[in-house]
């Protein structure tokens, strides 16, 4: 019992990884799976579309409306404009509905798409389904304009209350542009 807490423990302490940690599914470096899921408004998105034109940020959420996820979706609603002229398209990921979606997005006033994965399957396929096997963990995933995993920021487990800045993000997306 006592190394199944702290294997938790750890697991929840992992802020930022380039592919190593517990948590960490994917392998920065590689292409990032691609999906494609309904936003709010019921439109397909897919990262594929971004391919060749814009880095992508995808935020994952564990719920639209829980206080923490918010104020994280709100942090990014803050920083649009930033990523914008980092040619940044932000999408946020929950398995909220797009119903429920669409009024978090109203009510928040969030500037980019917010998706539903309803079936779990992108959240299991970029690793960050929660404990409980009904939400995703909040984790951020930065992938290039060809489609490559860049960078990803895991942030623990259900519950924990990070506000998570967007200083990281924009500095990575500031190294990456800077490497071209």
């Amino acid at each position: 019992m006592k190394a199944t807490l702290i294997a938790i423990v750890l697991v929840g302490a992992v802020l930022s990884v380039d592919g190593v940690g517990a948590a960490a599914a994917l392998e920065i470096g590689k292409p990032a799976p691609d999906f494609t899921l309904a936003d709010a408004n019921g439109e397909k998105v897919s990262l594929h579309q971004f391919r060749g034109k814009r880095l992508v940020l995808i935020e994952f959420v564990g719920s639209a409306f829980a206080p923490t996820c918010s104020a994280n979706m709100k942090a990014r609603g803050t920083d649009y404009k930033k990523f914008e002229e980092l040619n940044v398209q932000v999408l946020g990921i929950s398995v909220d509905s797009s119903f429920t979606l669409k009024a978090f997005a109203d009510s928040a006033k969030t500037p980019f798409p917010l998706l539903s994965d309803m079936g779990l399957q992108t959240i299991k396929r970029y690793g960050v389904l929660a404990p409980d096997k009904v939400r995703a963990l909040r984790a951020y995933f930065l992938v290039d304009d060809k489609g490559v995993l860049r960078k990803q920021w895991l942030l623990g487990v259900p519950g924990d209350d990070i506000v998570f800045s967007s200083d990281p993000i924009i500095a990575a997306i500031q190294e990456i542009n800077g490497k071209r």
